[in-house]
């Protein structure tokens, strides 16, 4: 028996992020918004993407969606070089992963101030 391939998917990237506040595509909230009326796409967000290959860390220039396939491309802070990631809405586990960079740098400062309160820094002796 063949499994099901599931070919539907929104007309417009606004039906799509319609669709995801109605509770389909959870998968895709980390892009994809919605702010009072606008459409928020994460545009100069920084993301750690990961992917079997290796990691990094990248900017979110642009998003389009078309048929299905969410369209985005990122450029490096520190190279400059640009990288085209293309997603199916309908694949919950693509072989790329997503965190958004202020979400890592949270966890690290929220780390550091509850590790190092007063008492536990080093004190240093004068010579």
């Amino acid at each position: 028996m063949e499994k099901a391939i599931n070919n539907t998917y929104p007309a417009t990237i606004t039906d799509l992020i319609d669709q995801m506040q109605e509770g389909k595509y959870k998968h895709l909230q980390i892009f994809l918004s919605r702010n009072q009326s606008n459409l928020g796409l994460g545009f100069g967000q920084k993301y750690l993407v990961v992917n079997p290959d290796g990691f990094g860390l990248y900017e979110l220039n642009c998003v389009d969606y078309n048929a299905g396939i969410l369209q985005m491309l990122f450029t490096s802070p520190d190279t400059g070089n640009t990288a085209e990631i293309n997603l199916d809405i309908n694949d919950k586990h693509p072989a790329y992963t997503f965190i958004c960079w202020k979400d890592i740098r949270s966890m690290v400062y929220d780390e550091i101030t509850n590790c190092c309160a007063g008492e536990d820094l080093l004190e240093l002796d004068n010579e």
